[in-house]
């Protein structure tokens, strides 16, 4: 009888040492060393980046009263993001990020610029960290946080100062989970003080995570799906994650109802005309990370062709079905990460904000990539030093392009005229430029594409307005911004108004101009001068009226008028010596004394013969 041989096959056991008595490729003994460097050299040339003034002015130059006072971090807990009250933004950390800066780098970009870099490498390290703990492949893990490094779609997040908010967003959600999961999986025979501390850290991690960005809220549902598919966990044991959970927010949503802020209702009906009407972006937005030759500084709908969107969405799609991967746990929570991140593209009105910027990917991308994991790209049968030599190259690519792009951050001039060629259906960056230095040519450019715009719409009159005040046509700027004040009403508006009436001698609607902007904008740039203004306007039209009353013989009135002069301006030497001499000319000598003893204790010029009439009895 012939005997058959039998092979000998190595247990799971067996083969688990074999691998592991095989040495790592040096890429993964230095994975976060590689990573941290990668993304330094991607974006070393943010130390050379300025202020674009779209919102980073005004969070480092206009609220430096507020920033430099240590003791306003508390204060920031209890009021809206751009002002102490009526505003729609509750984000406190991000305000206490820059009252702490603030200490350091004063008003200097650099600093906050420095601060930036250092925010996206530690997301990226934490993503490589968090990829190994939801049991991605090392050399896989190590791929995607490249990606995510380097990936042009979200240079804006890093180049752009305020992009710090999904920055900051992305390290707290990313904590909360790894010390989540660390917790689960800590048995009950270890330490107490262990599992209880990183118990204490998720909580911890998460109210972080809320005080940030609203979007915070949904951290809870993927850590929970999360915990329940990819790490089987039980209902019954999640019980004390779900109690912390809304702990955190019930405390988080305390405190935003306490906040100064503006409630808008917002009805069910324009909430689904608003969403359906931005599903477009969703498809735009998944091109973008695709196919990443479609971005832009300042993106508008309009304006992002959708082609790389659909063709994105295809292969996705593809790539899901023919890997069999539609349900696998890591699939599904990628799709529900990109998605629930992405949704309040959905939902913010068009009044609002209607642009739709790159930097609200940088925690969706992430989702994306987590589902990208488990298709053929990453399958098993590639060996890794395939995927690295694959996967090398395209890095090195898209590395050199978000290089590239960092310098349309450079300064507001070169950030504004590159939004205006990306967005040529965007009014901002067109209102932004007539803010700057224009030529001729450019100026007669933007003005033409002005009046192609709806005229209803937000910012048009004012941008034409401003146009028509260089070209020294105050008649035509005037009633373009008076058109601008059916749209809004924008401090700036009534400020130009004011400059406009004070050409025409028209002291009524100077002043009322100029109040208005105090009213709207008490911390507007131009209120030390426009308080200057009124000032000297008052006083000015006092003097005029007093020399007035004296040529129609109305001496009463005339010292009334002068009287309001050094009301207005208190150490006025010509007002105070007209006065006396008033007094003297119509022989009310107590009254004439009285002023001059007011002249004395002022410590104002006082003519010779008036200091005689005091030392007369």
């Amino acid at each position: 009888m012939q005997q058959t041989r039998k092979k000998n096959i190595p247990s799971a056991s067996v083969k688990s040492k074999l691998q592991a008595a095989v040495p790592s490729p040096f890429y993964l003994k230095y994975a976060l060393l590689i990573l941290t460097v990668l993304t330094v050299l991607v974006y070393c040339r943010v130390f050379q980046l300025g202020f674009t003034e779209l919102d980073d002015k005004f969070f480092i130059i206009q609220n430096e009263p507020f920033n430099k006072d240590l003791a306003n971090i508390p204060v920031s807990f209890g009021r809206g993001l751009f002002g102490p009250d009526n505003d729609l933004y509750y984000r406190p950390l991000l305000l206490v990020d820059f009252i702490i800066e603030h200490a350091f780098f004063g008003t200097s970009p650099w600093g906050y610029h420095l601060t930036n870099l250092l925010f996206h490498t530690l997301t990226v390290c934490l993503l490589f960290l968090f990829f190994r703990k939801i049991k991605i492949r090392e050399t896989d893990a190590l791929i995607i946080a490249a990606l995510f490094a380097v990936h042009p779609v979200l240079s804006q997040a890093v180049a752009w100062i305020p992009g710090r908010n999904d920055l900051l967003l992305m390290i707290f959600f990313l904590a909360t989970l790894i010390s989540t999961i660390q917790y689960s999986m800590i048995g009950e025979k270890s330490k107490v003080s262990w599992k209880w501390m990183w118990f204490l850290a998720q909580f911890v991690f998460l109210l972080l995570a809320l005080f940030t960005k609203e979007t915070g809220v949904v951290i809870p549902l993927i850590t929970l799906t999360m915990l329940i598919f990819v790490f089987k966990k039980k209902w019954e044991t999640l019980a004390p994650i779900i109690i912390s959970s809304a702990v955190s927010i019930l405390i988080w949503f305390i405190s935003r109802s306490i906040a100064t802020l503006l409630n808008e209702p917002t009805s069910f009906t324009k909430l689904v005309s608003t969403g359906f009407s931005r599903i477009p972006a969703m498809i735009q937005y998944t091109g973008k990370i695709f196919f990443p030759v479609n971005l832009s500084v300042y993106p508008m709908m309009e304006d992002t062709v959708m082609v790389w969107g659909i063709v994105a969405v295809a292969l996705l799609a593809a790539l899901v079905i023919f890997s069999k991967s539609c349900f696998k746990p890591l699939t599904i929570i990628g799709i529900l990460w990109f998605m629930v991140f992405l949704a309040p593209v959905l939902i913010v009105p068009k009044s609002l904000s209607d642009q739709v910027f790159e930097h609200r990917l940088y925690i969706p991308f992430a989702g994306l990539l987590i589902l990208l994991s488990q298709t053929i790209l990453f399958a098993e049968k590639w060996n890794d030093r395939t995927k690295m030599i694959i996967a090398g190259p395209v890095i090195l690519f898209l590395a050199a392009i978000s290089f590239y792009r960092t310098g349309y951050y450079k300064d507001a001039d070169t950030f504004w005229r590159k939004a205006i060629t990306d967005s040529p259906h965007a009014i901002m960056p067109k209102m932004m430029r007539v803010n700057g230095a224009l030529t001729p040519e450019e100026r007669e450019q933007i003005r033409r594409q002005c009046y192609s715009f709806p005229q209803d719409q937000m910012m048009v009159h004012y941008t034409l307005g401003k146009i028509y005040m260089q070209m020294n046509r105050p008649d035509s700027a005037e009633r373009h911004f008076r058109l601008e004040l059916a749209c809004s009403q924008f401090p700036d508006i009534y400020y130009q108004l004011a400059l406009i009436n004070a050409g025409k001698k028209n002291f009524d609607s100077t002043l009322f101009c100029l109040n208005k902007v105090i009213e709207l904008d008490p911390g507007h740039a131009n209120v030390p001068r426009i308080k200057g203004m009124i000032r000297g306007m008052k006083k000015q039209f006092y003097l005029d009226k007093a020399q007035a009353a004296l040529q129609s013989n109305q001496p009463d009135s005339a010292a009334i008028y002068l009287q309001k002069v050094i009301t207005v301006d208190p150490l006025n030497q010509e007002a105070h010596h007209n006065l006396v001499v008033l007094y003297l000319q119509t022989n009310q000598i107590a009254k004439a004394k009285e002023v001059i003893d007011q002249m004395k204790l002022k410590k104002l010029e006082i003519a010779p013969d008036f200091l005689e009439l005091m030392n007369k009895p």
